[in-house]
This record gives structure tokens, C-alpha cells and sequence, in this order.
């Protein structure tokens, strides 16, 4: 099979490896779509990631072998693959808080191969009826989902959306489906502007051309009720403490990979709620496949590209300098 191999800072390797075997317990699955998350492209530039690994964890595919003891399943059933492993026993994984689990927090990928090895635990099973292009989008989906669920909203509030990718856009429209009277995005990219009034803002914003606190307060008067931050960038996180509203509430999504300046006494003169948010847990998960099922508003066209594996290497390097792309596909079928 062939495998996205990470080698170390900026420099990806596709391999031919050995097509694993489903051992007692195991599930092997045949990837069919995999999404490129921006955490990953962050993980490869900034040389984050475990040399000879595998990165990407937004896999959907279909069952290709079962192993011993791995009862339940079916050769053919469609299914998403949860990447990021827990250990089931930690407090936290016992409250449902499995995103924060003791043992192992965070994604462990393997979505970016051809095959790759699971356990029952790691698999969602999905609906013959949801298109592929669609069901790639869970994991986004569920991040957004998540977020949203940390948000103090109440109908007819106004919500502010800094970065628009594809986590933004789904926490654009699940503010227009909650009856927020005015729902804005921000971002320096004109595609991702377009592409947020597609998926419902009623106004956008570029944070490089435009007095972002003015025109916030034009179309808000006393700010945002609450800023879903979902950019990650150097001045994001204190940006969106100051276009807030007293007494509003902010809510951190995106992933800071470096240090940021930050000035707590305005949060505190402000009175402002500042909320981080990480991950998704399984009834997320189940909520975004419910609302990728029943949805109208043809998320998939969030995807950009589609490409094979063989391009991977190159489309990551284009993604650190460029932002022409909103949601990148890796697709294994022939």
C-alpha cells in the first residue's frame, strides 16, 4: 500500500509499505476520502510530528478485513474512523469528557495510507445514504459542533467568526440555524469571505483593509455578543478579547501553535468570558453526521480540491503559503 510518510520539518516522503493484517480485536479499513486539516499542515511545517509516522485523522472508508474477537462488523460497511485513541478509564474519560482524556489526548492519525489498522472503539458507523464528498466533512463538522456547545448563545445574539475554514463555516451556519440577528466572518481571504456568505454570514469583513473595531460596532453598536476565534494566528486571541462586547464572551478554537501576546486586564475591565474549546466527543460526532444527513445547504462545497496521495506532498506546501484553498480532500479511489 501506499502511505503519506512524515520524515521531519516541511519534508513529507510517500512509501510503499507492506498492507497490514487485521490481528484479535482489529478492524483494517480501505480509506476512501481523507481531509487535510490545517493542524496537520502546522504539525509538518513547525516539525511537530514523530518521524516515520502518518499523519491524518479525518478519514472515512470501508471495512476491508476483520480480525478475530472484532465482532459486529461487516466487510463493505462504511465507516469514519476516530484517529485520536483514549484509554476509556481516566476520570475524565469517565465524566464523557474523552477529549481530555489522562492518557491519550490529542490525534494519534494514520488517515493519510491507503489501509490502516483500528479497533471497534475507533469506528462510527455512517449511513449508505450520506455521499462520501459529505461524510469527509465529519470531523470538521464535530469540531464546530463542539465549539458552538461552549458558546452562551441566545437567540437573536450577534456572533462574530474570526478565520473562516472550514470549522468557522460550520460555526457560521450553526449560528444562522440558531437565530443569531447578525452573523459575521472575518478573514483576509476574498475566497473564504465568499464562501462564508454562501454558508450564511450576513456580513464579512477583511481584517487587513478595514478598521475591524468601527465597522464591528457599525453593524453591532456595542460588539459581538460572542467571537468564535478560529484563526490561530499571532494577534487573533487579543483581537478578539477587544472587538467583544462587554460582558460577551469569547470562544478559542483556533490552534496557536507559537506563543501570543495577550493583556488579561482588558478581559478583566471588559468582564469578558474567554472559553477555550479542543476536540469533539463522541455525541458531536453523532450530531454531525445527523446534520451532514439532513443539511440543504450543500456543505461539500466547502471542498476545494480533490486530490490523490501522490500530490499530497506538494498540496502541503501550498497550503503554508497560500490561502486559495478552504477544504483539501485526499481521495484513494481509483
Amino acid at each position: 500500500m501506499k502511505a503519506l510518510i512524515y520524515k521531519d520539518a516541511n519534508t513529507l516522503e510517500i512509501q510503499d509499505l507492506p498492507r497490514p493484517t487485521a490481528g484479535a480485536g482489529q478492524i483494517l479499513i480501505r480509506a476512501e476520502l481523507s481531509g487535510i486539516c490545517g493542524s496537520d499542515v502546522s504539525m509538518v511545517k513547525h516539525g511537530m510530528a514523530e518521524p516515520g509516522s502518518i499523519l491524518g485523522h479525518e478519514l472515512i472508508g470501508r471495512v476491508a478485513e476483520i480480525g478475530r474477537g472484532a465482532g459486529g462488523w461487516h466487510e463493505g460497511d462504511k465507516v469514519l474512523v476516530k484517529t485520536r485513541r483514549i484509554c476509556g478509564k481516566c476520570a475524565y474519560c469517565r465524566m464523557g469528557q474523552t477529549h481530555l482524556c489522562d492518557e491519550k489526548a490529542g490525534e494519534m492519525g494514520g488517515g493519510y495510507a491507503d489501509y490502516m489498522l483500528a479497533t471497534p472503539d475507533m469506528l462510527m458507523r455512517l449511513p449508505d445514504s450520506l455521499a462520501p464528498e459529505r461524510a469527509v466533512l465529519w470531523n470538521p463538522l464535530a469540531n464546530a459542533i463542539h465549539a458552538w456547545k461552549l458558546g452562551r448563545f441566545k437567540r437573536g445574539a450577534t456572533v462574530l467568526i474570526m478565520g473562516v475554514g472550514p470549522i468557522g463555516l460550520f460555526v457560521i451556519r450553526a449560528a444562522k440555524l440558531a437565530g443569531a440577528s447578525k452573523v459575521i466572518a472575518s478573514d483576509p481571504s476574498r475566497i473564504r469571505r465568499e464562501m462564508a456568505i454562501l454558508f450564511g454570514a450576513d456580513e464579512t469583513l477583511d481584517p487587513t483593509a478595514c478598521e475591524m473595531l468601527s465597522e464591528l460596532q457599525k453593524i453591532t453598536g456595542l460588539g459581538p455578543d460572542i467571537v468564535f476565534e478560529c484563526a490561530g494566528k499571532e494577534d487573533t486571541m487579543q483581537e478578539a478579547t477587544i472587538y467583544v462586547k462587554r460582558g460577551g464572551q469569547v470562544v478559542l478554537f483556533g490552534i496557536f501553535m507559537q506563543p501570543v501576546t495577550a493583556i488579561p486586564m482588558l478581559w478583566i475591565l471588559k468582564e469578558i468570558d474567554v472559553q477555550a474549546g479542543f476536540g469533539y466527543v463522541d455525541p458531536d460526532i453523532v450530531d454531525a453526521v445527523e446534520m451532514l444527513e439532513r443539511d440543504s445547504s450543500a456543505p461539500e462545497r466547502m471542498i476545494t480540491s480533490t486530490i490523490p496521495l501522490e500530490d499530497a506532498p506538494a498540496m502541503f506546501q501550498k497550503l503554508q503559503r497560500s490561502d486559495q484553498e478552504i477544504k483539501v480532500v485526499v481521495s484513494f479511489r481509483d
